[in-house]
């Protein structure tokens, strides 16, 4: 071969090495496996409800955190037996592919997502918030929560245990253990699901790889109540704990997946003009037959696109195996 045509070939195969490859205008590193993953489950969220930061009297002009995000999807709610499924149904099936079934225990014997983590040194941690799937997983599978260290931060009962989690005291995390909060009186929680995440997120600072689940009903309790405050705070709450983490952990470790979903989500009427001081959520909201998905750090696009809710499982690890020379066609190889 010539030496002015190698030289060519090099030189082309440098520039294209050295493009920089991004995603929603932002740089990112594509198939690469994340050592950190972050799942953040809001129940009844949709895009729509952001417009609150933007628009509200309190924070007007405010960009959601959100829009920081690297890629958004939408996810098919319906499932194999399902046209819309429960909220706790569209919950499992994130966590373990559920597609449904007629018989309510089956969606617990999948084997969750941080089951087979466990093979490849994470640590796993659950918190749960205003709502929980524990009680039902354990009554249907008794090892479903072997492998994950659960905290629940649900009204108190008089046959809670007096000890327990609390984000101002030391953690101790153990895997198959359930944890309850002890800031939660019979009516709320005076910790926030923001406290709860960083003080466990900072309690596994030293382990290289590790995952945390957040489930938190406050938003999807708020429409069921038809409370307008609650579901005013629940918007604010959220987009303050997705800012936290994007701005602590995913921007600087660039080795974290951050995901925010929903399940049963319900979207904004906009037939009419919204006023925020007289929204009313019987009025302006509806349940939607798809649920929204926003994802940044590696393998963030895993997440891009309209896939089914019960494909969420596979798609935290799918990593592509094939690999393709740079200007491979051009050269005809």
């Amino acid at each position: 071969m010539p030496i002015k045509k190698i030289i060519l070939i090099l030189a082309l195969l440098v520039m294209s090495c050295a493009r920089q490859k991004t995603i929603n205008l932002q740089e990112h590193s594509y198939n690469q496996f994340p050592s950190k993953v972050i799942i953040l489950q809001v129940p009844g969220l949709s895009q729509d409800h952001f417009s609150y930061i933007t628009f509200s009297s309190e924070t007007i002009g405010k960009q959601a955190n959100v829009d920081r995000m690297s890629c958004f999807g939408n996810m098919w709610s319906y499932n194999l037996v399902e046209m819309m499924p429960s909220v706790n149904q569209g919950v499992i099936s994130q966590m373990n592919g559920s597609p449904g079934s007629d018989k309510k225990c089956d969606a617990y014997q999948k084997i969750p997502v941080w089951t087979p983590l466990q093979g490849f040194d994470y640590k796993s941690a659950y918190l749960e918030r205003d709502g929980s799937i524990y009680d039902e997983a354990i009554s249907c599978n008794q090892e479903f929560f072997k492998d994950i260290s659960v905290i629940s931060s649900l009204p108190k009962s008089s046959t809670d245990p007096q000890d327990g989690f609390h984000f101002q005291h030391k953690i101790s995390l153990s895997n198959g253990q359930r944890q309850k909060d002890l800031t939660c009186s019979k009516g709320s929680c005076f910790s926030t699901t923001a406290d709860n995440f960083s003080a466990v997120w900072k309690s596994m600072k030293n382990i290289k790889n590790r995952m945390m689940l957040i489930t938190d009903y406050s938003l999807y309790n708020s429409i069921k109540e038809n409370n307008k405050e609650k579901f005013y705070s629940s918007i604010s709450d959220i987009n303050e704990i997705v800012g936290k983490i994007i701005r602590e952990i995913v921007e600087i470790d660039k080795d974290t997946l951050f995901v925010l979903s929903s399940t049963n989500s319900y979207q904004i009427d906009w037939k009419n003009n919204i006023d925020w001081n007289k929204f009313s959520i019987k009025r302006n909201l509806s349940r939607s037959l798809t649920s929204p998905v926003w994802s940044k750090g590696a393998m963030a696009e895993n997440f891009c696109g309209t896939f089914r809710e019960y494909e969420f499982f596979k798609r935290v690890f799918y990593r592509s195996e094939k690999i393709e020379f740079p200007l491979k066609d051009f050269f005809g190889f």
